[in-house]
């Protein structure tokens, strides 16, 4: 029966993972392999460890031998989290009585308070 201390077993994993990583990529500077499940998935686990530990993932890319787009692909969860809010209107807002409408122009130009009329005959003129 072999002992390790848990920093030593993470460290021989990060070495194994490092190999693996290494022998995928092959010499490649540029392009990422295609990486097996296991390796996502303990990726994953450490940056998400590390992470609550303070680290950067920029550290975390030297760690792994993992480019940080991909880290952070890998992290991400593809998922936008919404959560419920409350609005509730101040003395400082005000109710406009007829809906007005802003125009950006791509140019940087912007019009404020127009009515849909007004827009059409605005976006004719621009052409």
């Amino acid at each position: 029966m072999t002992l390790y201390r848990t920093e030593d077993a993470m460290e021989m994993k990060l070495e194994e993972f490092r190999r693996e990583v290494a022998q995928l990529r092959g010499g490649r500077k540029k392009g990422a392999p295609v990486y097996p499940e296991r390796l996502r998935r303990f990726a994953i686990e450490h940056v998400g460890r590390r992470l609550g530990e303070g680290a950067k993932l920029k550290a975390l890319e030297q760690e792994l031998g993992v480019s940080v787009p991909t880290l952070r692909l890998w992290t991400s969860t593809g998922k936008v989290a919404f959560r419920r809010v409350q609005v509730r209107a101040t003395g400082a807002s005000r109710v406009l009585a007829t809906p007005s409408l802003i125009v950006v122009t791509p140019a940087g130009y912007r019009a404020e308070g127009l009515d849909t009329d007004q827009v059409a005959v605005l976006l004719r003129a621009l052409g």
